[in-house]
């Protein structure tokens, strides 16, 4: 099941540009989004450009990031070593590797099902690299 909404992406530019995101629903999705509820990942990240938040939104997050990567950055031991955050100690990127093997894989469905609609992708991307300079999408 898809849902679509038109939302104006956060960035760090003046201008807010309207993508659709969308979500790819599946039983994994919905268990993943309660992981990512439990684990409070909303204490530092938006969803659907939703708060103010000190961590990266993370409408998309499907379109830059395969399962394997965050599986890597999320089990990592220290997640700044993967990708350094630029915001203040008490924000930085925690580890999940206290997760079990089905909340990791949940809450990694969860992340991968974060998506931008095709017609979109080339703004987003773009869009993308200006707020991640240090690190590049791999899913184009």
């Amino acid at each position: 099941m898809l849902v679509f909404g038109i939302i104006g992406a956060l960035t760090h530019r003046e201008e807010t540009k309207a993508i659709p995101f969308y979500e790819e629903k599946s039983p994994a999705f919905e268990a993943g989004r309660a992981v990512f509820d439990q684990e409070n990942c909303r204490g530092c990240h938006t969803l659907w450009s939703l708060g103010n938040m000190p961590g990266p939104s993370l409408d998309g997050l499907g379109e830059v990031r395969s399962a394997a990567w965050l599986e890597t950055y999320l089990s990592a031991k220290n997640p700044q070593e993967i990708v350094p955050s630029h915001f203040q100690r008490q924000f930085k990127m925690p580890s999940y590797r206290h997760l079990s093997n089905d909340d990791m894989d949940h809450l990694i469905a969860f992340l991968t099902g974060l998506r931008v609609h095709p017609d979109f992708k080339n703004e987003f991307f773009q869009m993308w690299r200006s707020d991640h300079p240090e690190t590049q999408p791999e899913n184009q």
